[in-house]
C-alpha cells in the first residue's frame, strides 16, 4: 500500500513508518509513505525519523525531514527513497537502504553535529546521487555502496570500513578538492598519496608494526638505557 503526507508534520514525537502486522505475525507487502509538504511551512517534529523493514520513506519535495539541532536522526531498516530531491539530515544510522531514484540528488547526513554508523546499502537506481557530510560529527559507513554522484567532506569526518575505503576516499578528494579553490590538476597527486597510504594500511606488516609501537612502552620511558 502507499499513502501520501501533503501537511505538515510538526510536534515533539517522531516519525516512524511501521511495517504491517497480521494476526501478530509481521507481513512483507512493502507499504510506501511520501512526504511532500505543500504547507509552506517546513516539518518540524523532533523526534526520530524511523524507517522499518519492508517499508519506504519517499521523498516528494525537497527537505522533508527536520534537521539540525534539538532534532531527531534517522534510523533505517528499510528504504529511504529521494526520489530526485535532495535531502539534510542528523544522524544516519541502521543496515537499509538509501535509493536516490533518479536525477541528480544530494543527502547531506551530520546536520546538528550528529553521528552515525550506517551499514546498509547507498545507491542510485537511475540518475546520479551524491553524499556529502557536514557538522563536527563522524560518519561511520560500513556497507556496499555504489552510487556514482560522489562524496564531499565538509565537516567532521568519515570513518570506512572494508575494501571501500579506496574508492569512496579518492572520489571524495575528487569532490572536495576542487571545491576549496585548489587547482585540479593536483587531484593527481592525493590521488597518488591516498591509494599508497591505503596500501600500506591494509599490508599486515604495516598493522603489526604500527600495532607493536602502540602496546610496547618507550625504553626511555621504563628506565631502560638505549
Amino acid at each position: 500500500g502507499s499513502a501520501t503526507l501533503l501537511g505538515r508534520v510538526t510536534g515533539g514525537a517522531g516519525l516512524r513508518v511501521l511495517r504491517g502486522v497480521y494476526n501478530g505475525t509481521p507481513v512483507n507487502n512493502v507499504f510506501t509513505l511520501t512526504l511532500n509538504n505543500v504547507s509552506g511551512t517546513p516539518n518540524d517534529y523532533t523526534g526520530p525519523t524511523t524507517i522499518d523493514a519492508v517499508t519506504v520513506l519517499a521523498l516528494g519535495a525537497n527537505d522533508q525531514i527536520p534537521d539540525g539541532a534539538g532534532d531527531g536522526d534517522v534510523s533505517l531498516a528499510g528504504t529511504l527513497r529521494l526520489d530526485g530531491f535532495n535531502e539534510t539530515i542528523n544522524g544516519l544510522s541502521g543496515a537499509g537502504v538509501v535509493d536516490g531514484g533518479y536525477g541528480t540528488p544530494l543527502l547531506t547526513v551530520g546536520a546538528g553535529d550528529a553521528f552515525g554508523s550506517f551499514t546498509g546499502t547507498i545507491q542510485n537506481t537511475i540518475g546520479s546521487l551524491s553524499l556529502a557530510k557536514v557538522g563536527t560529527g563522524t560518519l561511520i559507513l560500513g556497507g556496499t555502496n555504489t552510487y556514482v554522484g560522489g562524496t564531499s567532506l565538509a565537516g567532521g569526518r568519515f570513518s570506512l570500513a572494508g575494501t571501500f575505503v579506496g574508492a569512496l576516499f579518492i572520489q571524495t578528494l575528487a569532490t572536495t578538492i576542487p571545491s576549496i579553490g585548489i587547482p585540479a590538476e593536483t587531484n593527481y597527486l592525493f590521488k597518488a598519496v591516498a591509494v599508497i597510504a591505503v596500501c600500506l594500511l591494509q599490508s599486515p606488516q604495516v598493522r603489526s608494526t604500527l600495532a607493536a609501537r602502540r602496546t610496547t612502552p618507550s625504553r626511555a620511558k621504563a628506565g631502560v638505557p638505549a
